[in-house]
């Protein structure tokens, strides 16, 4: 397509729609035909949104080769460019060949003349040679490295308050060096030490587009150290009702073959549910999915309490369940690593958010459960004193993975529902897809409160006879 053949309506869209600027840019710089799928449309209005200031930290996790660096990195660095010329950029990957390979695309639809043609108040400083690093006459600077690499001199964005630029991370870990925890925390240390701290401004965005591939990743460090400040796309290959991503690019039976081929690499890097090699005692497709509760008949609270809040103990959750006809619903969760001293306090605001629902109409809160054990016997005895729910102390006899084995049966039956869409779902999902018997996963303080709940509301009498 020459620019001869733009109408002036289409050089407004270009500008105007993300969207269409990558598939007109793409088509008449490459020659090629740009096919928009539906995940196209969601990358796109999520990366407008960024641009807007209506989001500012995104991770969205994509199969491989399925357009992700050209949109988010490529694209969009120079879509934001032709609108705001002076903004900044820094771009990682896990290499600073690659990183410098994506940056140098940037570059070159800068320099085309159907970029020239849209956007002519966007032009290179004429020293603007290296593929790294590149300057806009406008004061815009786009900057890559890898994942281990240095960013000392350099920052993204402005400090105002409209759009002047955003870190871009693609792929921060290399494929093969995941399944190492000095490579996979090593990423994660440059990006706290160094990556975050290049921001000119505290509202310059961050986006990270991955495939997931441990459930430390980067992506799994940083939703559960965070989860509410960032805005999480998950695009898997197949959702959960069978319906593939993209039928051009793999056939559900292409899935099929690659899940057979290699199990974990197929939930890691194309359905985003990284799972530990060694075998998952709890099944991905066994979990079943809600999108609003039935009418149930009562609630229970569980309780798991950490012994220690440093980075590698395991965090303290409650879970609030509800019953129904035989069958378990996850209402809410809580998971932080707490102090003792906010103990107490998070597990009071937790009981009364769960206790003053209307039970007349969806089911009273009948118990909380809470294991006796070190600083879980102090909160027993403190609960008991500040609220009027039935607080129990329960004795967990058997070792984790007996108890998990016992569960199995209710959980591979389809009695266990978890909500379509909450913010604590993927973190619920991917510690379950993880726990093994070969002790290879990080953490396990969902799955006790979940076995504590099937044990009591599904199976009471076998398991906590006579521990009350």
């Amino acid at each position: 397509m020459s620019i001869q053949q733009i109408t002036p309506e289409e050089k407004v869209a270009c500008k105007t729609d993300f969207l269409y600027y990558c598939k007109k840019s793409f088509e008449a710089i490459s020659g090629s035909t740009f096919e928009i799928n539906w995940h196209h449309r969601i990358i796109a209005e999520t990366m407008e949104a960024v641009l807007l200031g209506q989001l500012q930290d995104v991770i969205i996790n994509c199969p491989p080769r399925y357009t992700k660096t050209l949109m988010v990195v490529i694209k969009f660095i120079t879509w934001s460019l032709g609108l705001f010329p002076d903004s900044e950029f820094i771009h990682i990957s896990y290499s600073k060949k690659l990183s410098a390979s994506n940056t140098y695309k940037a570059k070159s639809i800068v320099e085309s003349e159907f970029y020239q043609s849209l956007f002519p108040g966007c032009m290179l400083k004429q020293d603007s040679k290296a593929r790294d690093e590149w300057r806009t006459t406008a004061g815009g600077i786009v900057y890559a490295t890898g994942s281990d690499g240095t960013i000392t001199g350099y920052g993204a964005g402005k400090l105002r308050n409209t759009f002047g630029g955003a870190i871009l991370i693609d792929d921060p870990h290399k494929a093969n060096e995941a399944h190492s925890q000095v490579k996979r925390e090593g990423v994660i240390e440059n990006y706290e030490n160094t990556i975050e701290s290049r921001r000119n401004s505290r509202k310059t965005p961050i986006i990270i587009i991955m495939q997931r591939l441990h459930q430390s990743d980067l992506t799994g460090y940083l939703l559960a150290k965070e989860p509410k400040r960032w805005h999480h796309v998950k695009i898997p290959v197949i959702n959960k009702k069978g319906v593939v991503l993209w039928e051009n690019k793999h056939t559900y039976d292409d899935c099929m073959k690659m899940k057979k081929n290699n199990e974990y690499v197929f939930y890691g890097q194309y359905m985003q549910e990284p799972t530990v090699k060694g075998g998952a005692i709890f099944k991905d497709d066994w979990w079943k999915y809600y999108d609003s509760l039935p009418n149930y008949q009562y609630k229970i609270i569980t309780i798991d309490t950490a012994q220690k809040t440093k980075e590698h103990n395991d965090y303290t959750v409650f879970q609030c369940w509800a019953y129904y006809k035989h069958q378990i619903y996850l209402v809410d969760q809580y998971r932080d690593k707490v102090e003792a001293r906010e103990l107490e306090e998070q597990a009071l605001i937790f009981i009364d958010k769960h206790q003053t629902t209307d039970y007349q109409v969806t089911g009273h809160l009948r118990y909380v459960l809470i294991e006796d054990k070190v600083s879980g016997t102090t909160l027993i005895q403190t609960l008991k004193h500040k609220t009027t729910v039935n607080i129990k102390a329960i004795q967990r006899n058997t070792d984790k993975y007996t108890r998990a084995y016992d569960c199995v049966p209710y959980v591979s039956d389809g009695r266990v529902f978890l909500p379509y869409k909450s913010s604590f779902t993927d973190a619920f999902i991917s510690e379950m897809s993880s726990f093994s018997a070969k002790k290879l996963y990080d953490h396990d303080d969902q799955v006790d409160c979940m076995m504590d709940a099937i044990n009591y509301m599904l199976r009471p009498s076998q398991v906590y006879a006579g521990t009350w």
